[in-house]
């Protein structure tokens, strides 16, 4: 009975406890789902933004220099003008099957959106989470200025400007982007904050690294056009020799064309990559170039799988972004027009930045003869055909001392617009940062996985300078930091001899 009883304490005392379920280790992939929380940081919404308004005001800095437009294709042009953050849209779009709607309206009002998909759950859902275009407005924004490069009638003074656009580019975010992605890196692996000036201090530090990461794969990019340059120049010899020769040595240059589809389609997938490489190694821009082809050629299907998961997850957090901003504007209407009227809410509606969707107010204003500019009536129902900005021009013309009458001098926007309208267009500058902010965020997150795919490395490291890594041990004292081991001390197979300093132990009796 007591043998038993005994055994089975026993038993009961060697049972270890199990760990729970590691979901995250399991199946790393889910940490890409962590890249909103590190994109919604105040301080990388401020880096993203700083960055939008130098990269912005240099490209169009670039252009009035030139004379020349930005490309149409690029994400900040409209009708060849770049545009600032504020004036962007977003690219949102959503269909409902609400009677008398068929799409909404460009850019886009999520909180109706939202409203109508209540009735039609299952298009809003899908529309949710596959506004993909959103996600994708930083590739576009470089690959608008560098795709002037590769059109074969674009001349030297093309070239020129597009690398000049091109230039300005890279470096602004090599500085912000790798600063967005320091910060995210330390908070991801570490779960610990970084300072605004910490990370921009770290990114200016390597500004030359994250500059020449790129730079290396655009120098071979000229070298192998330059290749292929000089064998289309046999096509110019006269006498009949040169379209021979030119169609001798097409397959050399097909080959060279080959290697050129690698190196361009390798820095178009790697770029945000060597950001991250230098974010998270500290190391040079030779490495994170080599690091991110050898990422993106070695592991192409889990990257593709990754940067899939991104864009449905930046569609997502993109939208909850945007909509909070739009309900955000909607609530402070309400609420100033509650205590002030609608007269209160009147610089609010005309200064706000498109991309903020204000509602459309049916005023009650027959557009006669205001009285002292102040309209009758309203309401901010969603549903009225009236356009505040076409409408209210007129109005706070009235309401400033002016007529409206063509051909009469503007009258001065007063103060009290002019700090409206920096609010609102603070606000909208914000938002289109998340976009910039989730895009180097979510590289860093997917440089993590690809390390660990590739090298093995564990998702907690990662470079912290010259801070040392806390030791939980305590330190050594005595004999064990004199590096002496006492159980070997005196014996007979030890054949150590005793330090000089120390006196011989007693023998064991």
């Amino acid at each position: 009975m007591d043998s038993n009883g005994s055994s089975a304490m026993n038993m009961h005392e060697r049972v270890l406890p199990t760990e729970g379920f590691d979901y995250r280790r399991v199946f790393p992939w889910v940490h890409v789902f962590r890249s909103i929380r590190l994109a919604l940081r105040i301080r990388q919404l401020f880096l993203a933004a700083l960055g939008l308004l130098l990269a912005t005001g240099g490209m169009r800095l670039i252009d009035s220099l030139a004379g020349e437009s930005a490309p149409a294709d690029s994400a900040l042009a409209t009708d060849g003008q770049p545009l600032w953050p504020w004036e962007m849209d977003l690219g949102f779009r959503f269909t409902s099957d609400t009677p008398g709607r068929t799409a909404s309206d460009s850019p886009a009002d999520l909180v109706q959106s939202f409203y109508d998909g209540l009735s039609a759950p299952i298009p809003f859902l899908r529309d949710l989470l596959s506004n993909w275009q959103v996600v994708l407005i930083p590739v576009r924004d470089v690959l608008g200025a560098v795709e002037v490069l590769f059109r074969p009638e674009s001349d030297l003074h093309d070239v020129a400007i597009a690398l000049s656009r091109t230039a300005w580019w890279l470096l602004v975010w090599s500085v912000f982007g790798g600063a967005i992605a320091r910060s995210a890196a330390v908070e991801f692996a570490r779960d610990q904050s970084t300072h605004f000036w910490g990370a921009l201090k770290f990114s200016f530090a390597r500004a030359l690294s994250y500059f020449a990461s790129p730079m290396l794969p655009l120098g071979g990019i000229a070298f192998l056009g330059g290749l292929c340059a000089l064998g289309g120049l046999t096509g110019r010899i006269g006498g009949g020799v040169g379209p021979g020769l030119l169609g001798l040595i097409w397959g050399p240059l097909l080959i060279l064309a080959l290697l050129l589809a690698i190196v361009v389609m390798g820095l178009a997938c790697g770029w945000p990559l060597m950001v991250a490489t230098i974010s998270v190694e500290g190391t040079d821009g030779f490495d994170g170039m080599s690091r991110a082809y050898n990422y993106v050629y070695e592991r192409p299907r889990y990257y593709i799988v990754q940067i899939a998961l991104t864009m449905l997850n930046g569609s997502f957090g993109a939208f909850c972004v945007l909509f909070m901003a739009q309900l955000t504007l909607r609530l402070a209407l309400c609420g100033v027009a509650w205590g002030g009227g609608l007269p209160a809410i009147r610089d609010a509606i005309v200064e706000a930045p498109p991309i903020l969707a204000v509602p459309k107010i049916d005023w009650g204003f027959d557009g006669d003869s205001p009285v002292n500019g102040q309209p009758v009536e309203g309401n901010l129902e969603g549903d009225s055909d009236i356009d505040p900005r076409a409408d209210l021009t007129p109005i706070v013309e009235a309401a400033q001392g002016g007529d409206g009458e063509p051909g009469r001098s503007p009258t001065p926007v007063s103060w009290s617009s002019r700090f409206t309208r920096f609010w609102m267009c603070l606000l909208a500058t914000l938002v289109v940062g998340f976009v910039y902010s989730f895009f180097w965020s979510s590289a860093t997150v997917i440089y993590f996985l690809l390390r660990r795919s590739v090298d093995g490395n564990d998702f907690d490291e990662v470079y912290l300078g010259a801070h040392s890594e806390p030791d939980e041990l305590l330190p050594l004292v005595g004999a064990s930091a004199m590096g002496i081991d006492l159980a070997t001390i005196g014996s007979p197979s030890s054949g150590g001899e005793l330090p000089p300093d120390n006196p011989p132990y007693p023998k064991p009796s």
